[in-house]
């Protein structure tokens, strides 16, 4: 972590120093992981955490107060905390594996306010699905403005991993960013893009064909799911594309 938030400057100077620097920001970090919602909940989970959090943090003066956690958040640079936020998670996501990784777009319930004549809140967020760990979220206007917010979440989070992303995200744009780091992705077509959609059916059932023909291994699955009022059916074909790509080229 001392890594990630070198760029990151104290605001407060050393002039008076009781607490470092960096526990604060560790302190505020991982509170907030585990459900604190202010800076009184955030000096909780560092007296009750202590004894753990002093192994590995300098706490010459015990746990900062709430007022001291306010204070430094005040003061900092939104923009080079948020690009430190960004890069310690970058490397969760390739130190810990994160294989899956979904990127989909919300509107939050419950966030509209109609005295202020304020529409409900829509973001993007990205999910290491098998850590349960949110890797970014990213606010936009509208369900139109996605786009701009999935070139973003991918730009931080696709190093080594695969993307998914539904129909919305389905650009060339995207799958080059993220192939360019090292990622992989799985991405939806829907009929309401005819061209792109006949295009992937037709590559499928192409693609199948050649398998079969060439008595090449591979897997298939069928899962049927009932969900918001709709039934998918999805089939799904695996094969070695090691074998398959040069006769399918």
């Amino acid at each position: 972590m001392l890594e990630h938030f070198e760029k990151l400057s104290d605001p407060i100077g050393k002039q008076g120093l009781l607490h470092p620097f960096i526990s604060i920001i560790t302190i505020s970090l991982l509170a907030t992981m585990v459900g604190a919602r202010g800076w009184e909940d955030i000096e909780t989970y560092g007296i009750s955490h202590y004894h753990w959090l002093s192994t590995f943090l300098p706490l010459p003066n015990g746990i900062p107060s709430a007022d001291t956690y306010r204070r430094v958040f005040e003061q900092i640079s939104p923009s080079v905390f948020d690009d430190s936020f960004q890069s310690w998670l970058t490397s969760l996501v390739t130190d810990n594996g994160a294989q899956v990784i979904p990127i989909d777009g919300k509107q939050i319930k419950g966030s509209y306010d109609l005295t202020l004549a304020q529409s409900a809140l829509h973001v993007v967020s990205a999910i290491a699905s098998e850590h349960r760990l949110f890797l970014g979220l990213v606010k936009v206007d509208d369900k139109s403005n996605e786009i701009t917010a999935i070139k973003r979440l991918t730009r931080i989070i696709g190093y080594l991993c695969i993307i998914t992303i539904d129909a919305m995200g389905t650009q060339y744009e995207i799958t080059h960013d993220i192939r360019a780091l090292g990622g992989d992705y799985v991405l939806a077509l829907k009929k309401n893009h005819p061209t792109k959609f006949h295009a992937g059916e037709a590559m499928g059932k192409k693609l199948l064909l050649l398998i079969r023909q060439e008595d090449i291994e591979y897997s298939y699955d069928i899962r049927v799911e009932s969900a918001h009022n709709r039934t998918e059916k999805r089939d799904c074909v695996g094969g070695n594309s090691c074998l398959v790509r040069p006769r399918f080229i």
